[in-house]
């Protein structure tokens, strides 16, 4: 039994080989599908890092957010509504954009941003919070991100839509990178830099 399981792990192997070398080859299509997954880097640092504090249980002031889960219901109604008429769009044979990654975006923000709101309904644990969090940043970077690849399939000019991409992303990794470090000192007992000390 084990010599078959090992010919047909072979075998498995051997049959994948195409589709390996074709991500290797449109390594940039790699790249350009695996950014959904740039926010979850900050809950894995900050889950190896302060596993104990992680573990500890919210305050029940934390915990009750409704204004938050009406929030987050909204985006994910907003961000069905939109991977909807992508879909439609893209299925017409009269449209000639490839809309494929913006299709691919808009559904992982409607699925991030339904993690979201399903964790929150019992994110009785910090790490739990923290997941959903970072799902929901998962729902907006790729909210933004389908709309520039939207914006690539105009008529625009070419460097106006490079401009327009660059503000985008350039405001995205500032947020990102300003979260990341006030997370970190929350969890670390350490003050933030003083833009963002309290008074």
């Amino acid at each position: 039994m084990l010599e078959g399981s090992t010919i047909a792990l072979g075998g498995a192997c051997y049959a994948l080989l195409p589709t390996i070398a074709s991500c290797v080859v449109s390594f940039k299509n790699v790249i350009w599908y695996a950014l959904p997954l740039l926010p979850l880097v900050r809950f894995l640092t900050h889950r190896l890092r302060f596993p104990e504090k992680m573990r500890a249980e919210l305050k029940s002031e934390e915990a009750a957010q409704e204004g938050r889960r009406a929030l987050m219901l909204t985006l994910v109604g907003f961000s069905f509504a939109a991977y909807f008429v992508l879909v439609v769009e893209a299925a017409k044979p009269e449209t000639k954009a490839d809309l494929s990654l913006s299709v691919f975006y808009m559904f992982i923000s409607f699925a991030a941003f339904f993690l979201a709101y399903s964790i929150d309904q019992y994110r009785f644990f910090r790490w739990l919070d923290e997941l959903a969090h970072n799902f929901s940043e998962v729902g907006r970077l790729t909210l933004l991100a389908s709309s520039v690849a939207v914006l690539w399939e105009t008529r625009f000019p070419d460097p106006l839509k490079s401009a327009i991409s660059l503000i985008a992303a350039l405001g995205w990794v500032l947020n990102f990178a300003v979260l990341f470090h006030l997370r970190w000192c929350f969890f670390a007992g350490t003050r933030p830099i003083w833009p963002f000390r309290k008074a």
